[in-house]
């Protein structure tokens, strides 16, 4: 779990790259940290049906932009949300090659962006609640 003060030092990162973000007390946290001890990355995500996961935002340092870091953001949050069972992972991000190259489709049936997860392509529609 992150400390108040790592979660305000995500926050800040957001405002100095010029997106900032609302503070939601159901938002969980996935954060990057260099070998200073600087956040360098990170993104929010909610847990908002008991298989469905949103990304709400991501932000990666504009020296460390295009290295890899958000790609492995969404990858590290996809396999964790897989090992808690979620079958969905959806998407607010502007950052179309970036999703597209970690396996999200959009799908307007899902309202955006998502990547199935569990090897199949998409969950059946009686196992997820919540579908748009």
């Amino acid at each position: 779990p992150l400390e108040p003060a790592e979660i305000g030092r995500l926050y800040r990162l957001f405002h100095q790259e010029n997106y900032p973000q609302r503070v939601r007390p159901s938002d969980e946290y996935l954060i990057v940290i260099d070998s200073r001890d600087a956040i360098v990355g990170g993104l929010c995500y909610e847990l908002r049906e008991e298989q469905v996961t949103y990304v709400d935002a991501m932000v990666v340092t504009h020296a460390l932009q295009r290295r890899g870091i958000g790609g492995a953001l969404l990858d590290e949050l996809c396999t964790r949300m897989e090992e808690r069972g979620v079958a969905v992972v959806k998407a607010n991000l502007l950052l179309r090659e970036l999703t597209k190259r970690q396996q999200f489709v959009h799908d307007a049936r899902w309202g955006g962006l998502v990547r199935f997860l569990g090897g199949s392509a998409e969950p059946a529609s009686d196992e997820v609640a919540g579908k748009a």
